[in-house]
């Protein structure tokens, strides 16, 4: 590429993977070709944060993932080679666009004698049909393009910029407020408060965490206000300031207070996904999927929480799930908002206080427009009618039922249980993350609850904590309820029997009864308060409850060809989730080719 005079660097990595950032992203990064920007000192590695783009190489035309056939149902091929392709290019768009300031990026996959231009952003991604580079000067025509691009065309963030002069005097006394590394890079960020003012937030570079490319992306990160001389939180969100001034106005408990929020302005369209704007383009391959265009928003919030997952005993988890349903409750009952995504990273600690954020998925339950296109929430923690069926409108007791799969996740993967590494991990898989068949997730959350799963027959089922297994029982029966099929004579025979509660045979009669579950548990469900009472109960049983017990990753086992997904971290189902895995470097040679 010398000849051309590109001011951009193309390094060969493929045996030098990223090793800046492998403790966040956690499978390997190591594309053939780095292309970096002529105007730093170029690694000689591959660095995902300084990466203008990455290239991949393949000898084999089955490695290709995409169709060549515009009469194929689907453009992304299904092979297990193809599949491989897929998930590594996935891998190096969610590491890029994680680990730089960035609205989308480009690639380039070379298979054999052509070449594929793919750009992602949030919303999808748009590959080009085969480039045979030894006939079409394409390739060339589109490097020298983006060697004179501004910025913001190459997907750059313009918004976010190196710290000014103004404030240099301040990267020390933010490295400490934010507990950073001494050489951690620092940038500035300007936005307006409510009456219009400037505030300008300096913050470290952001870090890849290995979500999906795809998504809300939403990602939050320490800053340090310039104006305040403190610590806040910054995410990196679409919209939901105007949410957060209903539930501050009408003071919503155990939520943040958000101090700024607005639209991130720069260029024409630049921080507005651009793919589904061309999903109806004579030339694009109707591939059927739904697209959700994305604006980026930030907001400020008052208090820096950290995750729930950082807990110190099991009774702090259930406290600050109790206070996120408290927050919920409230949202829901004085401002008419339902949160619709109450997840293991949704809940947060603040000072011993459960916080809940994230409520860019929320709606008003006043709104009766037209619904959602797609199911909200987290996959993992949705109530088991909305996996059943995924056009079931969604209302607040699938969030309360949320709580429980929430507990569940926290205490089967960093508490010791008395079930067995195998037990634990089928119940993981198989019904807190049921994998989808055409958007379905099976009934076994709805069998679970009613009962008819393994574990439910193993008493005790956590360690040293009574009250835990009490509160997961009465809380699983009281959600069975909406699941168990409605037998109305019976119904009427219970409701005449609890009339006679004192009697202590129609007293053990109802105990089991699965009509008086049914019951009872619809009666809980009416409102928020009854399993608020149900926590707070178990709550206040002293002797139920460990002193300490902080986090014990436990043991997950997995099938050979799929790893554990940080699923708590993921925001919306999609059709196409690339399995992110690392895919180990294909030996190349001519016999690994195919004819042309």
């Amino acid at each position: 590429m010398s000849a051309f005079n590109f001011d951009l660097s193309f390094v060969d990595v493929s045996s030098k993977g990223d090793i800046y950032n492998y403790k966040s992203i956690k499978y390997d990064i190591k594309p053939d070709v780095c292309v970096y920007p002529s105007n730093i000192k170029t690694p000689d590695r591959c660095d995902v944060t300084q990466a203008e783009m990455m290239v991949e190489f393949k000898w084999n035309r089955g490695d290709d993932p995409f169709s060549t056939s515009s009469s194929a149902s689907s453009f992304i091929m299904s092979s297990q080679q193809a599949r491989d392709t897929m998930g590594q290019i996935t891998a190096y768009a969610s590491a890029q666009l994680g680990a730089q300031w960035r609205t989308h990026a480009y690639q380039i996959l070379i298979i054999k004698n052509y070449a594929r231009l793919i750009r992602w952003d949030h919303e999808g991604f748009i590959v080009t049909e085969p480039i045979f580079y030894r006939e079409s000067p394409a390739l060339i025509d589109f490097f020298r393009r983006y060697n004179v691009a501004p910025h913001a065309m190459r997907g750059h963030d313009e918004t976010v910029s190196r710290v000014t002069s103004r404030y240099l005097r301040l990267i020390t006394t933010v490295r400490q407020k934010l507990g950073l590394p001494s050489n951690a890079r620092i940038f500035q960020i300007t936005m307006k408060d409510a009456d219009g003012s400037d505030l300008t937030y300096l913050v470290p570079a952001p870090v890849a965490t290995g979500l999906s490319p795809i998504g809300r992306n939403t990602r939050g990160f320490s800053a340090y206000d310039t104006k305040g001389d403190h610590r806040v939180l910054l995410p990196d969100i679409i919209p939901e300031g105007d949410v957060y001034k209903r539930l501050n106005e009408k003071h919503v408990r155990h939520v943040a207070t958000c101090l700024a929020s607005g639209d991130v302005l720069g260029g024409s369209n630049a921080h507005t996904t651009q793919t589904g704007r061309f999903k109806d383009a004579p030339w694009a391959h109707p591939t059927g999927a739904i697209l959700i265009a994305y604006v980026h928003y930030r907001l400020v919030l008052n208090i820096v929480a950290t995750p729930i997952t950082s807990f110190v005993s099991s009774r702090q988890v259930v406290e600050v799930v109790r206070d996120a349903l408290i927050a919920h409750q409230d949202a829901y009952e004085n401002c008419d908002i339902l949160h619709r995504d109450l997840s293991v990273g949704n809940i947060m600690v603040h000072e011993n206080e459960g916080i809940l954020i994230d409520w860019d998925l929320a709606k008003s339950t006043r709104d009766s427009g037209p619904r959602q296109i797609t199911r909200t929430g987290t996959w993992q923690f949705m109530s088991a009618r909305l996996v059943a069926n995924m056009n079931t409108p969604h209302d607040f007791q699938d969030d309360m039922e949320s709580t429980l799969y929430v507990i569940l996740w926290i205490m089967f993967i960093f508490t010791v249980s008395c079930i067995s590494d195998a037990e634990r991990s089928h119940f993981l898989h198989t019904t807190l993350d049921p994998e989808q068949v055409q958007g379905l997730g099976g009934s076994g959350k709805a069998n679970f609850l009613q009962s008819k799963s393994s574990i439910t027959s193993t008493t005790p089922l956590f360690k040293g904590r009574p009250a835990l297994d009490a509160l997961v029982q009465q809380l699983q029966k009281t959600f069975s309820a909406r699941y168990i099929p409605s037998m109305k004579e019976a119904e009427e025979n219970v409701r005449l029997a609890k009339l006679h509660l004192h009697d202590p045979i129609v007293e053990m009669a109802l105990q089991d009864n699965l009509v008086a579950i049914k019951l009872d548990g619809l009666e809980a469900m009416k409102s928020h308060e009854g399993v608020i009472n149900i926590f707070n109960t178990h709550l206040d049983w002293e002797e139920g409850w460990l002193d300490a017990d902080s986090p014990d990753p436990q043991r997950i086992l997995v099938e050979d060809h799929k790893e554990l997904k940080e699923f708590y971290m993921s925001k919306t189902n999609w059709w196409l989730w690339s399995d992110l895995r690392p895919v180990s470097k294909r030996k190349r040679n001519d016999d690994d080719s195919e004819d042309e």
